[in-house]
């Protein structure tokens, strides 16, 4: 796979590595507070759920390790 083709997960700069931790963050806050207040569990929500902690997991890997940013 040629590097200009590649998927790159991790964001390029700190700067874009804070922004996604936020959003992030804010999604998980957000869909918890949905989910607590809401009679059930529906299945959109929990995708939500997911994505907000991968979005700031991988914002937190390329704050702790500036090496992996971009790849």
């Amino acid at each position: 796979m040629r590097s200009d083709t590649r998927w790159h997960v991790i964001p390029n700069t700190a700067t874009a590595c804070w922004i996604s931790l936020v959003f992030g963050v804010l999604i998980v806050v957000t869909t918890t507070m949905q989910m607590v207040s809401g009679n059930g569990v529906a299945i959109f929500p929990m995708i939500a759920l997911v994505c907000g902690v991968a979005l700031a997991a991988l914002a937190v890997t390329g704050l702790v390790a500036p090496r992996l940013r971009g790849r």
